[in-house]
């Protein structure tokens, strides 16, 4: 089993500024794309698909990542009209720190992901290819995420407001 101190040196902080707009969301994005595959590439097999700490695999958060990143590309292909229907307009626009900040919060309290919890697994025959498998899935999010987000302007972004599983309605 790895110790704490090994898993404390596999965890990943990404610290992009406070993006706003479009533009500097779409950067951060490309940053955060290649941090991430950067970490996971750095995780041995060994532990990559281990529950030894207890919740998901690392493997596991890393398809949670990816499928969540999927489903928000694939929200802003939907109209915002339909968005505006189930979801209202958004009220007050926070900054992505005060998300974050909320967020973090939030995750104190251990809560059911529901549809968004990845599928339990146990360590692959071929560790090392399932890991090139699922950075290969990330990297196609990210392009589905950057395909979507560049079809929208900058005021439809704002106008956006869709439902987080643990954050409700988020802008």
């Amino acid at each position: 089993f790895p110790s704490h101190d090994m898993a404390q040196s596999f965890m990943i902080v990404i610290q992009p500024e406070n993006p706003y707009s479009r533009e500097e969301i779409l950067s951060c994005l490309a940053i955060l794309q290649k941090e991430v595959e950067h970490f996971f590439h750095k995780v041995p097999p060994s532990l990559f698909f281990s529950h030894s700490l207890g919740g998901w695999s690392v493997g596991e958060n890393f398809s949670h990542l990816t499928f969540t990143t999927n489903m928000l590309a694939l929200g802003f292909k939907i109209p915002k009209s339909i968005f505006r229907i189930l979801y209202g307009k958004p009220i007050i626009e926070n900054s992505f720190l005060d998300w974050k900040t909320s967020f973090f919060e939030k995750l104190k309290t251990p809560q059911d992901a529901g549809i968004y919890a990845p599928a339990i697994e146990n360590s692959p025959r071929d560790p090392s290819h399932k890991i090139n498998i699922l950075i290969r899935e990330w990297n196609n999010a990210c392009i589905n995420l950057v395909s979507s987000l560049e079809m929208i302007t900058e005021t439809e972004l704002s106008d956006y407001r869709i439902r987080h599983p643990l954050m409700g309605q988020v802008s």
